[in-house]
């Protein structure tokens, strides 16, 4: 053989080997990193020591309400929550108390009635009559209207007057305190008239 034959056979020889070199390199690095980790195994001893390292109190007890745990006593919850006022439950029931009527101030209508009492007298135009109608409560004068029955000018004057004014004397008053009245609305003799008039109550 020449020798340039033999220089290129020991090359292939070479870049032969290199190559398988590689690719078992390759291999290896593939195992290595496929294979997986060893499983540790737990026999009695290691389960007890890794009791014995656990912490304290790591479970929850669970207590009923009512029952004493390590923490205290549970409470229950009280339901039945007293309505505050000003709360706005639509289920309370709020009560009002009507105000109390003042019977005082308040007179039935079925109380009243009314008197009517005519009166003859003599003026200077001769003899006069007049009507007193008495809404009474009672021995308690409530209102009064004044009538004229006589056709003198001066005398329906007189009397008109007396009628305009009287109310505001005798409203509210017993006619037992009515002795004091004179000359109303510049009317004596309506007014002497008017006071003969309620004796026959």
């Amino acid at each position: 053989m020449s020798r340039t034959a033999i220089q290129t056979i020991v090359l292939l020889t070479t870049i032969t080997l290199l190559v398988s070199c590689g690719q078992t390199e390759t291999t290896n690095e593939t195992n290595e990193t496929t294979t997986p980790a060893p499983t540790p195994i737990i026999n009695e001893e290691t389960a007890e020591t890794m009791e014995e390292n656990l912490p304290e109190n790591t479970e929850t007890d669970r207590v009923m309400p009512g029952e004493e745990s390590s923490t205290g006593t549970v409470g229950t919850e009280d339901t039945n929550t007293e309505v505050e006022a000003g709360d706005p439950n639509p289920s309370a029931t709020t009560e009002i108390e009507a105000p109390a009527a003042n019977e005082e101030n308040q007179t039935s209508s079925t109380d009243i009635k009314v008197v009517r009492l005519e009166q003859t007298y003599t003026s200077p135009a001769g003899n006069d009559s007049v009507a007193f109608e008495l809404s009474m409560n009672g021995e308690t004068i409530e209102g009064i209207t004044v009538t004229p029955l006589t056709e003198h000018p001066v005398s329906i004057q007189r009397i008109n007057s007396f009628g305009d004014i009287i109310g505001t004397f005798v409203t509210g008053k017993k006619v037992s305190e009515l002795d004091e009245l004179d000359a109303i609305g510049g009317s004596s003799l309506t007014t002497n008239a008017f006071k003969e008039a309620i004796k026959s109550l």
